[in-house]
């Protein structure tokens, strides 16, 4: 996880020194641009929310509360990119509805202002959904 934040970094260090406020990232998604509106969406939503994730082509964003059943895929439109607003212990599932319990049995736990690219498509092996329930220990 610590190469992954520090490759982030380095993304976004070298579009400061070049005056770009779009970095794309594979498949041309500005990260920037796509993280600060995915955040604010996620925070607008209420107490409850804890991601806003893009699906597919740019135009499809939805938010997921504690407890939902957060699929990777909606209507054959794979998740492109999550940003976590607040702190959360998620649970990889099999199926799109989360059931057939997590795999593996562990959370994970994710902190706030976490971005995911679903970069060449590896969400695919993690399986079809997640669970993601509040996490306790950030609210001491």
């Amino acid at each position: 996880m610590r190469c992954y934040l520090s490759f982030l970094a380095g993304i976004f260090a070298y579009g400061i020194m070049k005056g770009s406020a779009q970095l794309p990232l594979p498949g041309s998604i500005p990260i920037v641009g796509i993280y600060k509106q995915l955040y604010d969406l996620c925070e607008n939503a209420g107490p409850q929310a804890y991601v806003g994730v893009l699906y597919g082509n740019d135009s499809y964003y939805m938010t997921f509360n504690y407890t939902d059943c957060y699929p990777y895929r909606i209507d054959n439109e794979q998740a492109k990119e999550a940003v976590f607003c607040r702190a959360a212990t998620c649970f990889s599932h099999p199926t799109l509805d989360c059931e057939g319990g997590a795999v593996p049995p562990v959370g994970v736990p994710v902190p706030p202002g976490t971005v995911l690219p679903n970069v060449a498509d590896f969400v695919e092996f993690l399986g079809d959904s997640a669970s993601c329930i509040t996490d306790e220990l950030s609210d001491l």
